[in-house]
């Protein structure tokens, strides 16, 4: 399984800017009625200001309205903390997206485009989920079939009778096609997820204490996971705001680095 360390280190802020070159910017002596009306018609809220090819600040719709003459009455200036690195992990942006709405680039000394919280549904960030989702996903697999070993009859028991009846069905059919394969192979994310929940060994092993404490951790995983697999449906929005989506980053993170070391620990002994 691909690592955390790994899926951090290859998506980056890089990968999920809009470059200055390709946005829609003003210059600091265009008329501030006509820049905040070209926001509205392309439904922006905010725009770089260029002078003679430099950053010099942002504008927002509504500090040009508030009786700004020229873009520049209304400019607010980039601060240190409006900065970060192209080589930063999408995971740290998303922290610090809740404390600025847009973060500037650098590469090296040059800032060379913008990241908004919009941003995280384009394909760089869905990817960065979906492998943090896909870890988890098959890091509890391997668990739960290192835990069942050779003994059917040990997560048979823990299924519900929904579950247990499918997955018998859908194995037999499989092996009339001379095709065979463990029962966690039939399972689906949730019932991986409940599973897993279920079995104490497993949550005492991964260093979560009861059946609500996991229930709260991978609450939203489900969800998440059908977004990412689906390109027409977004990952931010009015159903999974940033703070919930900064939320679930949190607990993947947490899940994952516990089940790499579940997994490490079954591997080598």
């Amino acid at each position: 399984m691909i690592r955390y360390e790994d899926i951090s280190a290859a998506i980056q802020v890089r990968h999920l800017q809009v470059r200055l070159t390709e946005a829609l910017t003003f210059g600091p002596f265009d008329s501030a009625d006509k820049a905040a009306a070209e926001l509205v018609s392309r439904g922006f809220d905010q725009a770089p200001v260029l002078e003679r090819g430099r950053l010099t600040g942002l504008v927002r719709v509504v500090k040009l309205r508030e009786g700004a003459r020229l873009v520049k009455d209304a400019v607010d200036p980039i601060e240190a903390e409006d900065l970060v690195s192209a080589d930063a992990p999408v995971s740290s942006a998303l922290d610090w997206l809740l404390a600025k709405s847009c973060l500037f680039v650098l590469e090296g000394r040059e800032i060379t485009g913008f990241f908004l919280q919009t941003d995280l549904n384009k394909q760089p960030a869905r990817t960065y989920f979906y492998l943090l989702v896909g870890g988890v996903e098959l890091g509890l697999a391997q668990i739960l079939r290192a835990w069942t070993g050779a003994v059917e009859d040990r997560i048979l028991g823990v299924m519900s009778e929904q579950t247990r009846r499918r997955v018998l069905k859908e194995r037999g059919a499989g092996r009339r096609e001379d095709f065979d394969a463990d029962l966690v192979a039939y399972l689906n994310f949730s019932e991986i997820l409940c599973l897993a929940g279920a079995i104490p060994e497993i949550r005492e092993a991964l260093a979560i204490r009861g059946l609500g404490s996991w229930d709260h951790i991978s609450r939203g995983f489900v969800g998440l996971r059908a977004s990412v697999m689906h390109p027409t449906k977004n990952l931010l929005g009015r159903e999974r705001p940033l703070p919930m989506l900064v939320d679930l980053d949190h607990s993947l993170r947490q899940l994952l680095l516990s089940v790499e070391v579940l997994v490490g620990e079954q591997e080598q002994g």
